[in-house]
């Protein structure tokens, strides 16, 4: 296993700093493709909030490098009782729930609960078994549920 020191940008460009490395090249190509497929996702995983919130909500927001409003995680976070989230699996169910159940303010508890985990990094989400790749599962859901899934199969693509 490799041991990473450090994960720096500089622009564009990340540079990894590893410890007792033997094969750079193959590491070090390796580590910034893992980096950039995880931001492509994060970004995708936003324009699709974004394009939802547009389409089923007929409102404009801006999700600036994933920045969710400090009051939309106020009302997450309240909605779940603690600061942060212990159980995702299990507020996600919750919330798919109402969403499934069509209950008014669903979508927008969803798309909130879906932005406010698009804002954690990979190793946050991996720490409470998750992922942002199960981030795009949930919306998807949400997007079939609201008939929209072609037009959000578009932007995954």
């Amino acid at each position: 296993m490799y041991n990473i020191l450090e994960k720096v940008f500089f622009g564009d460009t990340l540079v990894l700093k590893f410890r007792n490395i033997q094969f750079w090249n193959d590491l070090i190509i390796g580590g910034v493709k893992y980096m950039y497929e995880q931001d492509y996702i994060i970004r995708m995983n936003n324009e699709v909030i974004r394009t939802m919130v547009k389409l089923l909500l007929n409102k404009d927001i801006d999700i600036s490098d994933g920045a969710i409003k400090g009051e939309n995680r106020k009302i997450l976070e309240a909605a779940n009782g603690q600061s942060g989230i212990d159980n995702i699996k299990k507020m996600e169910e919750e919330i798919l729930t109402l969403v499934d159940a069509n209950k008014e303010g669903a979508l927008e508890k969803a798309l909130v609960f879906y932005g406010y985990l698009n804002e954690l990094t990979e190793d946050a989400l991996l720490s409470k078994n998750y992922s942002h790749e199960k981030i795009k599962k949930g919306l998807k859901m949400v997007a079939e549920h609201y008939g929209i899934l072609n037009v959000i199969d578009l932007i995954y693509r």
